[in-house]
């Protein structure tokens, strides 16, 4: 489920473009370099301070917290991003390889499946949502 669109005018709305995939890569570098830590509060941390109030952020928090439960990243392999635009907002679906070790040292290579939806702000785009989707 696609989180909801947060409210603003209409009139700003309607005169800004989405963000483009190359407007949002910082953001996405600062996600990955966030993933060894294995913690959803740390990478919730780059999600706008105007969003991060909002339920799906506790949602995220939980479910890639516990999608790492028990692992810890050794290192971050190969990483894919798709975007697309849905309104003015953009959807960003990410693979990222992550190379683990659980409690008991056994090394597994494990995709991580995230979404992050990005939306215009003051002519800068800003990170409202990620949706931990699985770790396979």
């Amino acid at each position: 489920a696609l989180p909801a669109e947060p409210a603003a005018p209409a009139e700003s709305r309607a005169t800004l473009p989405a963000p483009t995939l190359a407007q949002v890569q910082p953001a996405l570098s600062n996600l990955v370099a966030s993933l060894p830590s294995g913690r959803g509060e740390n990478m919730a941390q780059w999600i706008d301070s105007g969003f991060r109030a909002h339920p799906d952020t506790g949602r995220f928090v939980g479910r890639f917290n516990q999608l790492m439960a028990g692992l810890r990243v050794t290192q971050l392999g190969h990483v894919r991003f798709s975007s697309r635009t849905q309104g003015v907002q953009l959807v960003v679906d990410g693979v990222i390889v992550l190379h683990t070790q659980d409690m008991n040292n056994e090394a597994r290579v494990r995709d991580l499946h995230l979404r992050a939806f990005f939306q215009p702000q003051d002519g800068q785009p800003v990170l409202t949502h990620l949706v931990a989707e699985k770790l396979q």
